[in-house]
């Protein structure tokens, strides 16, 4: 209701009786559904002190005001009579965007132009008939008003859908940077370890080829101290024999010496 009007004015006094009608017109203004039909309608509500009766006043998106007798008129007639004429400024609307005349006109002469053999029954049926298919007009209309009416919901919704996706994404988009970010720095600091590691294999390498002449050198140092020691033993041994040797002519030239 509210996206055919530019502005609502709802007047009453709070201690009158009278009061439902507006009441429940202004809880309508304020539903959430009719707000967000037309969010930027203005809704006033000016509440009386004198005896004035209720009364509602609209302004049409066209600039054209109407005002309701609230205590005459119930909450749902006025709410129709707001829908049938927001629906004839949507035809009205369609039509000159289309580039037609908006209303037909029928020249008077025409109107005023007498058939001789015409009967008054022939003219009331076209007269129905013409009213029969105002009403289908009227009809097609309304419900291509609410497909229109739909078809705008779907597409708010749709451009709803598309600015969360982009939000989404948006957000994709930096959490990838982000992870951009940490992965260029786990390379670096994956490429400094490397570095690091390749350090520590060839101090490795050349601590174990230390150790291996190490290990040559001692292997070489025992067995020249075994064969030092070989030698002296056997120089020892030499040396004990020649002693025993020695021993053995004192002995000899001693009992000689005595015989």
């Amino acid at each position: 209701m509210l996206k055919f009007l530019s502005r609502v004015r709802i007047e009453f006094n709070a201690l009158d009786p009278h009061t439902a009608a507006s009441m429940e017109f202004l809880a309508q203004c304020n539903a959430r559904k009719a707000k967000e039909s037309n969010s930027a309608c203005q809704v006033v509500v000016k509440c009386r002190t004198d005896d004035h009766p209720p009364q509602i006043t609209v302004t049409f998106v066209n600039g054209v005001e109407e005002m309701f007798d609230a205590t005459a008129t119930p909450t749902q007639d006025i709410r129709n009579m707001i829908l049938e004429k927001g629906q004839m400024l949507e035809t009205e609307h369609m039509f000159k965007e289309a580039g037609e005349k908006w209303h037909v006109v029928i020249p008077e002469e025409e109107l005023s132009q007498s058939f001789p053999g015409t009967k008054g029954s022939e003219w009331k049926e076209k007269a129905e008939n013409l009213e029969l298919e105002l009403q289908q007009c009227y009809k097609a209309q309304a419900r291509l008003s609410e497909q229109l009416v739909v078809e705008v919901a779907e597409s708010r919704a749709s451009k709803a859908l598309a600015v969360e996706k982009e939000a989404g994404l948006t957000k994709t988009q930096n959490e990838l940077t982000q992870a951009r970010d940490e992965c260029s720095r786990l390379a670096a600091l994956l490429e400094e370890n490397t570095k690091g590691l390749n350090l520590l294999i060839s101090e490795n390498k050349d601590l174990k080829a230390q150790l291996e002449e190490m290990k040559q050198r001692a292997n070489s140092a025992e067995a020249e101290n075994r064969m030092l020691v070989d030698r002296w033993m056997l120089q020892k041994m030499q040396d004990a024999e020649r002693l025993n040797d020695v021993i053995v002519g004192c002995f000899t030239k001693i009992s000689d010496v005595r015989m």
